[in-house]
């Protein structure tokens, strides 16, 4: 009985610090030619209602994200909406290698947070170490210290 109720208040402990922690994922996308166009093999389709970054539209958004929260070692509120991060090493050199594909510059990558697809935004060049990200809520930015200062 007694490993029951430990159980119990475990798991209850566990789900009740999830509700603190975020999900985001930083995408490669491409503008569709419309809503009805069929993706690639390993993209998906999104609407997007667009925002002070990115334009509204269809992308075609790839499944696999070329970097996550996991890759943030730390952040600061860069005004509304707004983070700027500091990137591991891995994820340099993950943005690296994906602007050494000409074609890759100058496309969309899209921020999913939580589900929600937040923004497209330009990607211009591989940063050094630091970037801006898009689209997040206050509640997000709490979130995602949260998640930093508790892995």
């Amino acid at each position: 009985m007694k490993y029951l109720i430990s159980l119990a208040t475990l798991t209850l402990l566990l789900t009740a610090c999830g509700e603190d922690n975020i999900s985001f994922k930083v995408h490669p996308a491409r503008p569709a030619p419309d809503i009805q166009a069929q993706p690639p093999d390993g993209w998906q389709l999104v609407e997007f209602a667009g925002s002070s970054h990115g334009q509204a539209g269809a992308y075609f958004v790839r499944q696999e994200p070329i970097l996550t929260e996991f890759n943030i070692i730390e952040f600061r509120d860069a005004g509304e909406l707004t983070i700027a991060v500091r990137l591991n090493a891995y994820s340099i050199g993950q943005l690296q290698q994906f602007a050494n594909e000409p074609t890759n510059l100058k496309q969309p990558l899209a921020i999913n947070i939580n589900g929600r697809w937040a923004d497209f935004f330009p990607f211009l060049q591989a940063p050094k170490d630091r970037m801006f990200l898009y689209g997040f809520t206050k509640k997000e930015k709490k979130q995602l210290r949260h998640t930093i200062e508790n892995r």
